[in-house]
């Protein structure tokens, strides 16, 4: 029982260390490094509408990189700036792995401003359709007129209050 305190209290001091002294950091960064302690593999998942590229793009590492460097809650930020993703979760599995998930947003309606854009349950843009996505989405509702997107939460309201409402709306 001992001994795992002293073990818990060793990687305290080590992990506090490498975190706040830089001459320390750079010294464990560059030796883990050539330990197998770089990024290797990317995993993303969940992904529907993005592609790996967007994704990579927004990211603050690359491979090659020391594992250690990955600020998760800055990439974690980054990546939640794009348009079609609610949420987003990375994690680090040792020794050189990065595991994203994202979880996108659900388009719900068709608005047309001038152009026809693709919308989540609370009115913001997902993207800007151009003529060979709209049979894609045909089937949704459609919103016309300038600010519609806005009123999509009260709309939805509406709806979840009044079903038979729905089937007059077209």
């Amino acid at each position: 029982r001992s001994n795992y305190i002293v073990f818990f209290i060793f990687l305290f001091l080590v992990i506090f260390i490498i975190r706040y002294n830089d001459y320390v950091r750079v010294f464990v960064k560059e030796n883990l490094q050539n330990k197998g302690f770089k990024i290797e593999e990317i995993h993303i998942s969940d992904l529907k509408n993005l592609d790996v590229k967007n994704i990579v793009d927004r990211m603050y590492f690359s491979y090659g990189d020391a594992i250690f460097d990955v600020d998760l809650e800055k990439n974690r930020k980054s990546l939640e700036e794009e348009f079609w993703v609610e949420s987003a979760k990375l994690k680090i599995i040792f020794p050189n792995i990065i595991d994203v998930q994202i979880e996108e947003w659900i388009p719900k309606f068709v608005w047309f401003n001038k152009n026809y854009f693709l919308i989540n349950d609370r009115g913001e843009i997902l993207k800007k359709l151009v003529d060979s996505d709209l049979d894609s989405y045909s089937s949704f509702i459609t919103l016309v007129g300038e600010d519609a997107n806005f009123f999509v939460p009260n709309l939805l309201e509406f709806i979840e209050y009044d079903m038979d409402i729905y089937s007059y709306i077209s």
